[in-house]
């Protein structure tokens, strides 16, 4: 009997200890109590029932601003692998993100932005979600984004500025709706927009613009729509061919805010692959500075300026149907649907 009883003082002296964890635990997590946390993920190593108080963390989000701030981060935040804030990466010794290699959400924003040193996104591979803008701007020396191919879902922009020897962009083969804007802008060695070809719809606009080295859009071609602000193809230098947009039929869905923007793309010379955009939902049209366009005069196109459209038409050098707005009239009289062939 006295066996018994100890044996049951026992077994609630160890479930009390056990409850009395968990509340520390909790607690820990709720206010962001780092020591606690700390101790907590050294006990969990050695009890395998142990639980982690939560998978989450920084709901004000974080900034990482060197190379040891990425390497002990798994040491300073045990157990998470849910940023509910937004992170930021910058810091000029940078080279890698092998330390965040558990992350699997970021509820704010991904900014990675000035990191001279950083070739690739390499430790981000487990990243399933981010709720609000993914930006990766200025990396001078970041070629590749593959650490984002598992990516889910993109809540807001997917903005890619300025890397200017990033060669592709992500596989986003499980991402087929960007929350905003497609914005893609100063990346001189990009020559197609490879790794978005599962993408159908963008909620936001779609810029591509100063991508010296892209010569065409392949990668676009399941985009069907867009709900704001509309298209701008601007200063692509090498741009030859438009024709991975030949599924867009809206660039306004409701929002009043169709622009389309065909500007300072100096080999262009056709607007062949627009032709499917419904011209009820061009609210401008804007084709300026393209000095070897010979080909304007799509049907939509037409029907849009013979309806009233909001139009501004100045290729100074390219031919005569494309080198003004009379110019472009004068070839709609007659219009041909551009071959399939």
């Amino acid at each position: 009997m006295n066996n018994v009883k100890v044996i049951k003082r026992f077994l609630i002296t160890i479930v009390s200890i056990f409850a009395f964890w968990l509340l520390i635990c909790f607690v820990a997590a709720r206010l962001n109590l780092l020591p606690i946390r700390v101790i907590e993920v050294r006990i969990c190593q050695f009890i395998p029932i142990c639980p982690c108080s939560s998978d989450a963390c920084l709901p004000d989000g974080i900034t990482f601003s060197n190379q040891s701030e990425i390497d002990n981060f798994k040491t300073n935040y045990p157990c998470c692998k849910i940023i509910k804030g937004s992170v930021k990466i910058s810091g000029d010794d940078i080279n890698n993100l092998f330390g965040l290699d558990e992350l699997i959400k970021i509820q704010g924003h991904l900014d990675i932005r000035d990191n001279e040193n950083l070739a690739s996104l390499s430790g981000l591979n487990s990243l399933k979600k981010v709720g609000l803008n993914i930006r990766v701007y200025n990396n001078s020396s970041l070629r590749s984004m593959d650490a984002l191919n598992r990516l889910e879902v993109i809540g807001g922009d997917l903005d890619v500025r300025d890397n200017v020897v990033l060669v592709r962009l992500p596989n986003l083969e499980r991402v087929t709706e960007i929350g905003r804007g497609l914005l893609i802008k100063g990346n001189h060695t990009l020559g197609n927009l490879e790794g978005l070809e599962q993408i159908t719809f963008v909620k936001g606009r779609v810029y591509i613009w100063l991508n010296q080295g892209l010569k065409n859009l392949k990668g676009l071609d399941q985009l069907h729509s867009m709900e704001g602000r509309g298209l701008r193809l601007e200063g692509n230098h090498q741009l030859t061919d438009l024709g991975a947009l030949r599924n867009v039929t809206s660039i306004n869905q409701g929002t009043g805010e169709g622009r389309l923007v065909i500007l300072a793309n100096d080999i262009l010379s056709s607007l062949a692959g627009l032709e499917n955009i419904q011209y009820q939902t061009i609210d401008s049209l804007i084709i300026k500075d393209n000095v070897n366009l010979s080909y304007c005069e799509l049907e939509n196109i037409c029907d849009y300026i013979q309806n009233g459209g909001a139009t501004l038409c100045e290729n100074s050098g390219a031919s005569e149907n494309c080198v003004d707005k009379p110019g472009l009239r004068l070839a709609c009289v007659d219009v041909t649907p551009p071959s399939t062939n």
